[in-house]
């Protein structure tokens, strides 16, 4: 066995190390705070070592709180001799517990078995280039709010969410910042279960690189339409309200400005008729929108608004010369050419239905070769409806009659000659039910209805007419008369039209045309053409368009020729050529990284897009690519071909990486590189190395990946780059620790947790300052320790008060007399070694008197620096009964290992309180009663105090405690002088040479408890000489000081002894004379002692009570 020193977590620990066979040793380790197990690895050189294939291991995981990894395959082990019984088993392990790149996997072997110390397990493989990816950890709960339409694509956070700490590996830290939180959708337009996206979360904490949190993707929210505010309504504009009657339908509508965005008018809805006259006429407007992000807070709106009667005018226009007629005022009472009423011009009324002829017949027309100078005829007069009476009168035009005489004229005549209806124009005319019309007659009287035509009419002698009518309600018509008149007409000339050529042109994109050149016409109409497609079917314009059309020529017959017409003509509109204009394309680029589009090419025509046989170029390189152009309706087909060069690019300048801190133990392959120019090539550490904790620069190696599309003078670079080590987190518990008050601090302890391998922590462990009872802070320093970031649990230091029953705490108790009081007084003293305590710092004292129920008791109780407590009651009197001073202290009897109760008493005191001396000067000591109670004894007991030393001048009675197994012990101890003798006592004493005083000793118990009061009063009484051998008095008391196994007596050495002994003189014989109470009998007892020795005192076994005294033989000659 050998004892050796082991440190662990910076405490030496001791450790025993028994040496055996080769293998794994367990041992123990055990310090005052902790126990450890320690593995040693015991190794000896006639081990076989065992050799293992390259195991199959899981080089990928997602984080799992560990660093276990999975060994898939166990290669095959080699080394196991036949009928040894050894199995190999193989751990894997990540570097480290946490995400990311660049871990290293271990794969360390044991062996175990009946036969496994012959062996060495074998050597640990390792992976390099493992990963851990981070854990998924999801955000759930979370909700944004559904609103109504309001533009804007962000929506409110209900509730940003939590994480799902079911995601969670047990005690990792992770904290859910969203502070920043946003909830958007892709558009702000209306709809139901929209996609919210979510941004703006982020997570920290200790373990927060190990998780990717994955936001949910099924998140919607609801916008509903948005309610257009009233007042928006309220600004909506009518075109018009107040209209004046004009014949036609009037009615007011909505400004299409004025209405919101998206809000159109669906219908309209009026309350009265939109032709005729009337005031507070209702509009309404149904409105509908369109926008669906917006509703509408009504359906309607609606306005006032009326039609006003007004003033009519008529008028007839004739497409011919016309000449004006009108009344002369002299023929304003014309009689009606049917009822004889004269017209007045300014009122005339009809009844409803009632026929008035306009006067026409009164119109005076020119002659033949006339001027048409004559005044005009005003026609005007009334006409009754039923809504109101209406004011009419204009002048109406009639065609000129021509002269015969002018040939020009007649070859007019003899073309086509039309009037219709629409050329009577009635200006605000306001007559519900009544119209104008015009109607034609030829010269049978037929009706000709609102057109009269004439058309290439034979030559000869026609006569035609116009009669204007005024149609009223119900069909009444105010019929007027006829005007006819004769029409000479003459033959006309034959017409000729033809086309020379083929007709055709190529697609221009302009209307098919005959140039004049290409066609011949001897009339003086002008030709028309009409246009047919390729099946006949007739054409409304020219066309334009490529393909196959036909074409026919005519000519209307005018005033001298005749119409002409010719058959159909082919006309053919051939495609144009497409062009490929590429003179605006770039055809060379340089690499930029990005895709460029091949543009640039232009068709001459839009009838078709232009196709690339290649879209986009991005890396460096020539390209051959083809242009084309599909054939169209009017266009042919076309292609060209173009050469496109990409060049490559400079090489770049390289953004370095920032690397990620690390924690000190980690290696640089485990601290990440990020923001570098990772598109161009990849970053790795030149070296893997482990830094201390600080910031320091490492060299990381750039290999360039993209050697393509860029020139690159290297292959590859380098440059140092910054690395934070941060301090690795530790935890040392500093051990509690105690003492008692006025003791030595002991030596302090920690532990250490989380401390690496190999590395060892420098500390020193102090405590606030401090000596008084109470608990201190220990603390330790560890600022030295510059790799570690060291959380402290700072340990307690108590110091414990000290009880008063301490060997070292001396108890003096002094009785005295207050004469003016008549009391008794008690002072208690107390000290600690050397040092006095003082009372109402360190104790109090609490003194009660004796009564006739209850004896006196003195109670002592520690206090700050001091506990405990010491009840005396009536433990030392006198043999009245009246407390007594006395000295309690306990000390240690090495020897033996004991504690014991020292009680010294003081010399007997005068009332006042001074010492009471003897003729002689000495002290005068007298009798001392101990009273020993169960409960007192039980507490000695507890306070582990074996015996008690009783003292009464220089003789002491040893009382061991376990001896005293009744209650309620007397001791009585009393000097006495030869007065105080029985005759018995002094007739013995007297056959010895006195080395001391002599004392009475003698302990009691109650006879029983009706005889215990007796018994003190009879003591009381007694002398002090009454303790004598001959009394035959009945004893209240049984003495059992015979019964009370280990009982000692010690005498204090005499001065002379002392000096003899100091001088080297022989001394002859003590011995201790006991005279037994009761006894009658005249021999001594001899006890011998022991041969000198440097204790200070005599000690003999006392079998019972009576009178001692040390003594030695009296010399034979002493008489003589």
């Amino acid at each position: 066995m050998k004892n050796k020193k082991v440190k662990t977590m910076g405490i030496c620990l001791s450790v025993a190390v028994m040496t055996t066979a080769a293998g794994t040793i367990p041992v123990m380790a055990q310090s005052s705070t902790d126990s450890v197990q320690i593995k040693v690895q015991h190794s000896d050189s006639e081990m076989i070592e065992l050799t293992a294939e390259k195991p199959t291991v899981e080089t990928e995981k997602v984080y799992d709180g560990t660093t276990d990894a999975e060994i898939l395959e166990l290669g095959e082990i080699s080394g196991i001799k036949g009928g040894d019984d050894v199995t190999v088993e193989a751990e894997a392990h990540f570097s480290d517990k946490n995400a990311g790149l660049g871990k290293v996997i271990t794969v360390t072997y044991t062996v175990s078995g009946e036969d496994a110390a012959k062996y060495k397990a074998p050597q640990s493989v390792s992976f390099s280039g493992c990963k851990i990816t981070p854990r998924d950890l999801h955000l759930i709960d979370a909700k944004a709010s559904d609103r109504t339409y309001n533009g804007e694509s962000s929506v409110t956070v209900e509730s940003p969410g939590t994480l799902d700490r079911n995601d969670l590996i047990s005690g990792d830290e992770i904290v859910l910042n969203f502070s920043n939180v946003t909830m958007t959708v892709s558009d702000p337009n209306v709809g139901e279960d929209k996609p919210v996206s979510l941004k703006g979360y982020i997570i920290s904490g200790a373990d927060s690189e190990n998780y990717t949190l994955c936001i949910p993707e099924d998140l919607t929210v609801t916008i509903s339409p948005a309610p257009y505010e009233k007042s928006v309504l309220e600004k909506i504009e009518w075109t018009q309200t107040d209209f004046e009657y004009n014949g036609s339908e009037q009615k007011p509508e909505i400004l299409p400005d004025s209405l919101p965005a998206g809000v159109t008018v669906e219908k309209y809805s009026y309350s009265d008729d939109c032709t005729y006259p009337g005031l507070e006429k209702t509009a309404e407007a149904v409105l509908s929108c369109s926008d669906p992000n917006f509703t509408l807070p009504q359906s309607s709106v609606s306005t006032t608004w009326s039609i006003t009667p007004c003033e009519p005018v008529l008028k007839i226009d004739y497409e011919k010369e016309t000449v004006t007629v009108t009344y002369p005022e002299e023929y304003k009472n014309i009689p009606d050419m049917q009822t004889g009423v004269a017209w007045d011009t300014n009122q005339q009324e009809s009844e409803k239905g009632t026929s008035i002829s306009l006067p026409l017949s009164k119109w005076e027309l020119p002659a033949s070769g006339e001027s048409d100078d004559k005044d005009p005829v005003q026609v005007k007069g009334f006409l009754k409806t039923e809504q109101e009476n209406l004011f009419f009168g204009e002048s109406f035009s009639i065609p000129s009659r021509p002269s015969f005489d002018d040939t020009d004229a007649l070859k007019q005549l003899a073309g086509s000659w039309t009037a219709s209806a629409d050329s009577l124009v009635c200006d605000n005319w306001n007559c519900p039910g009544a119209e104008l019309r015009l109607v034609f007659e030829n010269g049978d009287c037929t009706p000709w209805q609102d057109t009269a035509s004439f058309t290439n009419l034979e030559a000869g002698s026609h006569v035609t007419g116009v009669e204007v009518r005024l149609k009223a309600i119900k069909d009444q018509q105010f019929a007027s008369s006829v005007q006819k008149q004769s029409v000479d007409l003459y033959a006309l000339s034959e017409a000729e039209l033809s086309v020379e050529g083929e007709l055709g042109k190529t697609y221009d994109g302009t209307a098919a045309s005959v140039p004049a050149e290409q066609y011949t016409y001897n009339g003086d109409s002008d030709v028309t053409f009409v246009w047919m497609d390729q099946d006949g079917n007739e054409l409304e314009e020219a066309p334009s368009e490529a393909g196959v059309y036909s074409v026919i020529l005519s000519a209307p017959a005018s005033s001298h020729y005749t119409a002409a017409t010719t058959d159909p003509i082919p006309y053919t509109i051939e495609k144009a050529e497409a062009d490929i204009d590429v003179s605006g394309m770039t055809l060379s680029y340089t690499y930029n990284g990005k895709p460029q589009s091949i543009t640039g090419a232009v068709l001459n025509h839009e009838e078709s897009q232009l196709s690339y046989s290649i879209d986009s170029i991005t890396d460096a390189g020539t390209y051959e690519l083809t242009i084309s152009a599909p054939e169209t309706d009017n266009y042919l087909a076309a292609s060209a071909e173009v050469t496109v060069t990409v060049e490559k690019a400079e090489a770049p300048e390289i953004v370095w990486p920032t690397a990620g801190s690390i924690t000190y133990g980690q290696s640089l392959s485990e601290s990440t590189l990020t923001d570098g120019s990772v598109q161009y090539g990849s970053f790795e550490w030149a070296e893997d190395v482990s830094p201390d904790a600080g910031t320091a620069s490492y060299k990381v190696i750039f290999t360039p990946s993209d050697t393509e599309n860029y020139n690159w003078d290297q292959k590859q670079y380098s440059f140092d780059i910054p690395v934070e080590t941060a301090k690795k987190a530790i935890s040392v518990t500093i051990e509690n620790a105690s003492k008692l008050y006025g003791e030595s601090d002991p030596e302090f302890t920690a532990s250490a947790e989380g401390l690496l391998d190999g590395d060892a922590l420098s500390f020193d462990l102090t405590r606030t300052e401090g000596e008084s009872a109470g608990t201190y802070e220990i603390t330790a320093d560890f600022s030295e320790n510059t790799n570690y970031d060291v959380t402290v649990q700072n340990g307690t230091f108590t110091i414990e008060p000290r009880q008063l029953n301490s060997v070292n705490i001396t108890t003096t108790c002094t009785v005295g007399f207050d004469p003016e009081t008549q009391k008794q007084t008690v002072t208690v003293d107390l000290s600690d070694g050397s040092t006095p305590l003082t009372q109402g710092t360190d104790y109090e004292v609490t003194y009660s008197e004796a009564t006739e129920s209850a004896p006196a008791s003195i109670t002592i109780t520690g206090i700050g620096n001091y506990g405990g407590t010491q009840d005396y009651t009536s433990l030392i009197t006198d043999r009245f009964g009246s407390l007594c001073s006395f000295k309690s202290s306990v000390i240690c009897d090495e020897a033996f290992g004991q504690n014991i109760l020292m009680l010294n008493t003081e010399s007997s005191r005068t009332e006042t309180g001074e010492e009471l001396l003897d003729e002689y000067g000495n002290p005068v000591y007298s009798q001392r009663n101990l009273s020993l109670s169960r409960e007192f004894l039980d507490s000695l007991s507890s306070q582990s105090i074996a015996q008690i030393a009783f003292q009464v001048e220089d003789t002491s009675l040893i009382i061991p405690v376990e001896s005293l197994t009744q209650d309620n012990y007397l001791v009585r101890l009393a000097p006495m002088e030869y007065t105080d003798m029985t005759w018995r006592e002094y007739v013995i004493l007297d056959e010895y040479l006195e080395l001391s005083g002599s004392y009475r000793v003698r302990i009691t118990t109650p006879a029983d408890p009706a005889a215990v009061s007796e018994a003190s009063a009879a003591e009381a009484s007694s002398e002090e000489g009454a303790e004598t051998a001959d009394s035959q008095t009945a004893d209240p008391e049984l003495d059992v000081t015979a019964q009370i196994p280990g009982l000692k007596v010690r005498i204090t050495k005499p001065e002379s002894d002392k000096t003899a002994e100091a001088e080297g003189s022989e001394l002859a014989q003590r011995k201790f004379l006991l005279v037994l109470r009761g006894s009658m009998e005249f021999d001594a007892a001899r006890v011998e002692l022991p041969a000198q020795s440097a204790i200070n005192y005599y000690e003999t076994s006392l079998p019972g009570s009576g009178m001692i005294c040390l003594v030695q033989d009296r010399p034979e000659n002493e008489w003589q």
